[in-house]
Parts: C-alpha cells; structure tokens; sequence
C-alpha cells in the first residue's frame, strides 16, 4: 500500500461532522460567519479521483487538534 498524508494545522474537525467533508460542497460549517470560505469541491474531487484509482481517501481529527489527511493506494504485484 502506498499512503500520501496531509496534516492540517487548523481548528480541527469535531468527529460527526466528518462524514460530510468528502461530499459535494460538504462543509463542516455552514453559518454565515464562518472564517474560512470554501466551496465544498476539493476533498469531494479528491475523494472521486481515488476511488477511480482504486484508493480510498480518510481523515482523523478532533475539535482543536490538527487533522490528518490521506489517500491510500494498493500496491499489485
């Protein structure tokens, strides 16, 4: 298996919110005041490209921790 991960510094993504992040415009914060502006896309791309590619994508992460990213790939002999 080849792993790629990307650690994310930022607030941290409280666990029940998780599940929306590699949706289409799934954001974890959907008020008006939020800080951060994003459309949703990038992990949902991401997450569509691996699963073409035979990978799977996830992350693990908590409210103020730093969140881990990744993309693993099976490795064929």
């Amino acid at each position: 298996m080849l792993r790629i991960s990307v650690r994310d510094n930022g607030a941290g993504i409280a666990t029940e919110k998780q599940d929306v992040l590699f949706r289409h415009f799934g954001l974890t914060d959907t008020t008006d005041t939020r800080s951060k502006r994003g459309t949703g896309l990038g992990l949902a791309l991401v997450a569509q490209l691996a699963e073409k590619l035979n990978a799977s994508v996830g992350v693990n992460s908590a409210p103020d921790e730093a969140s881990n990213f990744r993309v693993e790939f099976p490795l064929s002999n």
